[in-house]
């Protein structure tokens, strides 16, 4: 049993946007500008992931260095 394709009711003035008869959304029927959407959502992620990485090595970059310098300190009193 094959179901019939949804009809979607024109939303006048914009022609990428629907409303749905059953549920009343309005829904984006332009596939892709939808692809483009969830691909810069993706990078937009992938963006902020890459920030907080880089956030946290430098951190511990910093914490390292910070230990190096109390090493060097403490090597420097005891000559």
């Amino acid at each position: 049993m094959q179901t019939k394709p949804k009809q979607y009711i024109a939303v006048e003035g914009h022609p990428d946007l629907a409303r749905d008869p059953d549920t009343g959304a309005i829904v984006n029927i332009n596939t892709k500008k939808v692809q483009q959407a969830k691909e810069q959502k993706r990078l937009r992620r992938q963006k902020i992931k890459d920030q907080q990485d880089l956030k946290v090595k430098v951190e511990s970059l910093e914490n390292d260095i910070s230990d190096m310098k109390n090493m060097l300190s403490q090597l420097i009193e005891k000559l």
